[in-house]
């Protein structure tokens, strides 16, 4: 699967092939990678820097939160994220296409379509909420219920 722009999605429901997007600019040729493991989407970038000892590669993961990597030309340089929602999020990777400073920003947009739902068994106490939980989150802990002549000990 090629994405180059957002007119595709990824989805990474459970498992995915990876979304590639060819990278041929003055300062690198490769690729950038991503694909889904334990829960994470994890970014991998590929190719030999020319002309400069390393490429930094800042990223914004389409949910309020950024990285950065440094790729020196080893094999391959990796930075993972985990969303704590499912979704649809754009993440941009911008890096530098020349010696001058001028940048190029490659696009991925990503479907986070995988939850959960936790429910909690009051037995016959109060109610309490269930939670939908995305992949490779945990629920967070609800307020203790009650129960007439009962005292709740922990969850």
């Amino acid at each position: 699967m090629f994405l180059n722009n957002s007119d595709e999605k990824l989805n990474v429901a459970d498992s995915v092939s990876p979304g590639i997007c060819f990278v041929d600019t003055e300062i690198l040729h490769g690729s950038i990678s991503l694909l889904f493991s334990n829960g994470a989407i994890v970014c991998v970038v590929m190719g030999k820097p020319n002309g400069v000892s390393s490429i930094d590669i800042s990223i914004d993961w389409g949910d309020g939160t950024s990285g950065s990597m440094s790729h020196d030309g080893g094999l391959s340089s990796r930075i993972s994220h985990v969303y704590s929602q499912p979704g649809d999020y754009t993440i941009r990777f911008t890096m530098p296409s020349d010696t001058s400073g001028n940048l190029t920003t490659y696009e991925f947009v990503v479907k986070i379509d995988k939850s959960f739902a936790v429910s909690f068994n009051a037995n016959g106490g109060s109610e309490v909420p269930s939670q939908e939980v995305a992949r490779g989150q945990t629920a967070v802990k609800p307020a203790d219920p009650t129960k007439v002549n009962y005292v709740f000990w922990y969850w």
